[in-house]
């Protein structure tokens, strides 16, 4: 070795003012990020929507505000069980393909994500999930498939 590689004057910028021994990201950020993720609706807006027959509205809602970047896994959890919600509340193939036609493409992911986080936690009725599984693959196609399983991020 040489002198020069000894030395450890090299060094200029101080990197460890940038990332502390939390590797960058304090806990007070991470206690900022969960509360700024909410639920898209509460379960009284949920249940008014559905009583007036508006589930594709209450779907779309809480599609667009998925729970992604939420550390808590209770949030995800209420946001699960609001979507799977919606999606036993439609009844009948057309229902459903009715629903799924009037949501925007970028919603087919999220959606995926819950119906295949339903299957790990419903224990029956699996057939109304294939169902809306179906119709959503034959809108989106093989590809909210693949990007609802490869996403790192959980709903």
């Amino acid at each position: 070795m040489t002198n020069r590689s000894r030395d450890a004057n090299f060094r200029r910028v101080d990197v460890d003012q940038y990332t502390g021994d939390d590797g960058g990201f304090a806990a007070a950020d991470a206690a900022e990020l969960d509360d700024a993720v909410s639920l898209a609706m509460s379960d009284a807006e949920l249940a008014d929507l559905l009583a007036s027959n508006e589930a594709t509205a209450a779907l779309a809602a809480l599609l667009a505000k998925a729970p992604v970047n939420a550390r808590s896994q209770a949030v995800k959890d209420q946001a699960l069980g609001q979507v799977l919600r919606v999606l036993m509340h439609v009844r009948g193939a057309n229902g459903i393909e009715s629903c799924i036609a009037a949501l925007p493409e970028p919603l087919l992911d999220p959606l995926m994500k819950y119906i295949y986080r339903g299957f790990e936690v419903i224990q029956d009725n699996h057939a109304h999930l294939l169902t809306w599984h179906e119709k959503a693959v034959a809108k989106g196609q093989i590809g909210c498939v693949v990007r609802a399983l490869t996403d790192r991020k959980r709903v």
